[in-house]
């Protein structure tokens, strides 16, 4: 079909892409993709979105552009960052080091940035406000890059918990500033947009050193948050509502067992705010991700 690029501006014929990376669902080990839809309570298991959902934003240059990003963050995230060894601490805490001499940490800051873009432009958008021209602007090397609008923490998770497959984004608040949650098979990501005049700069300030020009700092996660009980009431939820699905045999509800708060996990508070989840969706099928 034919109609206006979202990157380039011009009107060409445009093709699908995908509004979250095609390799980060991680389908070869997973299976493929049903989708979780909350406002509605039910599950959706439409064969068009086996792979991922997509819309027609971009022409086919324009998508191979933003394919340049995708391939780099999956070959870094799900390749080269299990084989690394926590080599550096912040405040206590163990942390695996990506550093500019070895890794583009430009390639990967500009791919998150471009995740955020990809959301705000679609059919169920983001509110990214004026930073979405802004990091149109960025993509297109029209500005430069500004590592304190947008900072990417990054956190592996390694629970095998009950939502480890899911893939969504979550609108929240983290010290008084908005912030994207970016879930996906393996991962957590708080996107936090424009950290200045924060609710708590020196907590800021930490976090800011999770991510910068020069090294990128991954924690991992191993034990569940409160988001994952979140998620997993609203999945079951949904399970319960849709026709040919139900609770496993047995289940029985639990409460949030209480759970370690590390200074450099501090964002975990974002959490206590409404989370507003656009987009949701799970790999490998309810029987197996939640059982």
């Amino acid at each position: 079909m034919k109609g206006i690029c979202k990157f380039c501006g011009q009107e060409k014929e445009l093709i699908k892409s995908h509004i979250i990376p095609k390799v980060l669902y991680k389908f070869a080990e997973n299976g493929g993709v049903v989708e979780v839809d909350v406002k509605h309570t039910k599950i959706n298991n439409n064969p068009q979105e086996q792979n991922g959902h997509k819309e027609p934003l971009m022409c086919k240059e324009c998508d191979t552009a933003m394919g340049y990003y995708d391939g780099y963050v999956n070959k870094i995230l799900n390749i080269e960052i299990p084989k690394l060894k926590p080599t550096k601490c912040l405040l206590g805490t163990p942390c695996r080091s990506l550093t500019a001499d070895k890794y583009d940490i430009d390639r990967l800051h500009k791919f998150f940035i471009s995740l955020l873009w990809r959301l705000a432009v679609c059919s169920k958008p983001i509110p990214l406000g004026k930073y979405k021209d802004v990091a149109l602007k960025i993509l297109k090397n029209e500005t430069p890059d500004d590592y304190s609008l947008f900072v990417p923490l990054i956190y592996r998770r390694i629970t095998g918990g009950h939502v480890d497959n899911m893939t969504g984004i979550f609108r929240t608040k983290y010290l008084g500033k908005h912030a994207y949650i970016f879930r996906f098979p393996g991962y957590e990501v708080m996107i936090v947009v424009n950290t200045e005049h924060s609710t708590d700069p020196e907590s800021m300030a930490v976090n800011q050193k999770q991510f910068t020009k020069d090294e990128i700092l991954i924690i991992d996660i191993d034990y569940n948050t409160p988001l994952d009980y979140q998620l997993v009431s609203n999945l079951f939820k949904c399970r319960d509502n849709t026709p040919g699905l139900k609770r496993p045999d047995g289940y029985v509800p639990q409460k949030p067992p209480m759970f370690p708060r590390p200074v450099t996990l501090q964002n975990w508070a974002g959490y206590s705010y409404p989370i507003k989840a656009p987009y949701m969706a799970t790999t490998g099928g309810l029987s197996e991700s939640l059982q």
